[in-house]
């Protein structure tokens, strides 16, 4: 659990911090905050952007990442980004030599691997993802390729842009994001269902934490809700329906019996025969 954390004067002027924008050391200072008496803690960029940065929506997931990658360049080395079991962790380099702490607990999180030798990780392909998600990950990527023919390396992905989206739904929600690995295969279904069944699904979690929001839309996906379509109408939305059904002389499961109780809307074979009898009256 992160505790209160001491900033050496030093700090304001160290070199290699010096070297990038001050936004970059404001994250640095950020993960010394949220490190555990180790130095270390959970590195998805999406956790570490809801945990420094919970209000600025200006701020997207790309950035989060090439500021990670800033502090753990090798001109720099202020962290090192490992990933074990599939989870992204950060570990603060020389962190214990600038934090005095009074009876440290020992850090539930795992260390790097004895191996480990490059400080940025190349984050493999998402593991653990249902034969759907990837082929519909594929469809997604080759879409993109096709848009970005001619387009700068440096664009950002359309990914990106949705993470961001559903981020801020998630935060405005109240969905806690103790744990990175659910938040991860959540995004995973980015381009696999609609944006607006992965906002439901969001809206019906709110309060709780990601995994239960992991499996609310895990369970629509499986009851065959994937499409904008599939989702119930909006109250509004079935009584206009049912309006433009009465206006063209439709019935609907509202409809009375004619000889009794309230009148609903007159089958079409008998509207003819009405407005004829009306014409022969006047």
């Amino acid at each position: 659990m992160a505790r209160k954390r001491m900033i050496d004067p030093s700090f304001w002027i160290d070199e290699k911090l010096g070297t990038v924008q001050p936004i970059v050391r404001l994250l640095f200072m950020g993960l010394i905050s949220q490190a555990d008496d180790e130095g270390r803690l959970n590195g998805h960029p999406s956790l570490i952007k809801s945990l420094i940065f919970p209000y600025d929506h200006e701020i997207q997931l790309h950035e989060v990442e090439e500021w990670l990658n800033l502090l753990a360049a090798e001109e720099r080395k202020l962290i090192r980004r490992y990933e074990v079991d599939h989870q992204k962790y950060i570990m603060i380099t020389n962190f214990k030599k600038h934090q005095t702490i009074n009876k440290p607990q020992k850090s539930k999180l795992p260390p790097p691997n004895d191996d480990y030798r490059s400080t940025t990780v190349v984050v493999p392909e998402r593991e653990g993802m249902t034969t759907a998600q990837k082929k519909g990950r594929e469809e997604k990527r080759n879409e993109e390729e096709e848009k970005g023919k001619g387009i700068e390396l440096l664009s950002l992905p359309s990914s990106n842009l949705h993470e961001d989206h559903l981020l801020k739904i998630l935060n405005d929600h109240h969905i806690s994001m103790d744990k990175p690995y659910p938040l991860d295969q959540f995004f995973s279904y980015i381009g696999v269902v609609d944006l607006e069944v992965m906002e439901a699904a969001i809206k019906k979690s709110s309060g709780k934490r990601i995994a239960y929001c992991l499996g609310t839309l895990e369970g629509m996906v499986k009851d065959g809700i994937t499409k904008k379509e599939h989702l119930k109408p909006k109250v509004g939305e079935q009584s206009e329906k049912s309006q433009g059904q009465i206006r063209h002389g439709q019935s609907t499961p509202e409809d009375k019996p004619i000889t009794g109780g309230k009148t609903g809307a007159l089958p079409s074979k008998w509207a003819d025969k009405v407005i004829q009898l009306s014409n022969v009256s006047g």
